[in-house]
């Protein structure tokens, strides 16, 4: 099992982060919540439209393992219907 995470920021977030790419691993030894990852890229949690873990959408209870491939959209992609179930769980959908 390796010891990094393959990140892929969409939108402003490159910027929000303070990273010049888009796509990039971060060292990752152990087992993280989102909220706790986010933080640590730079990414307010409040300012994430959704966030994907290899290729599926999780809700903001998710849990970021190594090896794991997380893509993270800005508040400026619009939410198609078959996100918002994912988006449901643990937490209230922003109309």
């Amino acid at each position: 099992m390796g010891e990094s995470v393959k990140v892929f920021l969409y939108g402003r977030f490159p910027e929000v982060s303070g990273r010049r790419s888009k796509n990039y691993r971060l060292n990752l030894a152990n087992s993280v919540m989102l909220r706790e990852f986010l933080s640590r890229i730079g990414i307010p949690l409040s300012s994430v439209q959704l966030v994907m873990v290899n290729h599926r959408a999780v809700g903001k209870d998710a849990i970021i393992r190594p090896d794991d491939r997380v893509s993270i959209f800005g508040q400026e992609y619009p939410i198609f219907a078959d996100w918002l179930s994912q988006r449901r769980v643990g937490q209230t959908v922003r109309d």
